[in-house]
């Protein structure tokens, strides 16, 4: 188990009940019996992501998130908003929460949008950086909306708020762990800036550095459309 408290991996022995399962998970539970030896798993867990923003009162920023990890790759991941009673769990292609699915009902379509909407985090995108990303993005007008919190920023993508998620700076594996597990179990991407893959094994390091960054979209056409152009902008 890695998490915000415990940077080293810890090992714990849980005894599982079926009868503690949330009860969307347990009516999509597969009727084959899923084994994998405990040791390819690593969980990822933030107790509270966007402290920040609660410190600031801005509780709707703040998530609870768990990530289960296998060979270094996210498989699956829980969202919980605890301020505004949503949870959003998606299981690679076995199952979606019903928060998340609404949340994927809802979203537009994106090939019908004319403008192109970048969140990003509150304090890592100045004014020289939108003014240029803009002229990046132009004739297409682009619309920047600061939020707190990864788990709020990759909802927000799945949701249609945003089409885009830019972080070209240092982040913490378990701040996006679970964040690409439920984009990645909706049809979406998270990776480095550059489009590589981020690893979450038990040996990765709990920081992701400012040159590796993120780009993020809950749609893969969206993703291979502005991934290589976002990665250039950032390398010059």
């Amino acid at each position: 188990v890695r998490s915000e408290e415990h940077e080293l991996p810890t090992h714990r022995l849980f005894d599982y009940k079926e009868s503690v399962y949330h009860s969307d998970f347990q009516s999509s539970l597969p009727n084959d019996d899923l084994f994998v030896p405990i040791t390819d798993l690593v969980i990822w867990v933030d107790p509270l992501d966007g402290t920040q923003e609660y410190t600031e009162g801005l509780n709707e920023y703040v998530s609870v998130m768990i990530c289960i990890v296998l060979h270094d790759h996210p498989i699956a991941g829980i969202i919980h908003q605890p301020f505004l009673n949503k949870t959003y769990w998606g299981w690679g292609s076995y199952a979606l929460s019903s928060d998340l699915q609404m949340a994927v009902n809802s979203r537009p379509v994106h090939s019908l949008k004319n403008d192109l909407s970048i969140t990003y985090s509150r304090s890592h995108l100045n004014e020289s950086l939108i003014k240029d990303l803009t002229k990046l993005v132009y004739p297409k007008p682009v619309h920047f909306i600061p939020a707190g919190g990864a788990g709020f920023k990759a909802i927000s993508l799945i949701k249609g708020d945003a089409d885009v998620y830019i972080h070209p700076s240092t982040t913490r594996r378990w701040d996006v762990c679970a964040p690409q597990a439920i984009l990645e179990s909706v049809g979406g991407r998270l990776t480095g800036l550059h489009g590589s893959p981020l690893g979450f094994g038990s040996k990765s390091s709990p920081g992701i550095q400012s040159e590796m960054g993120l780009f993020a979209a809950a749609d893969r056409v969206l993703y291979d459309r502005w991934n290589t152009k976002i990665y250039d902008f950032f390398k010059t």
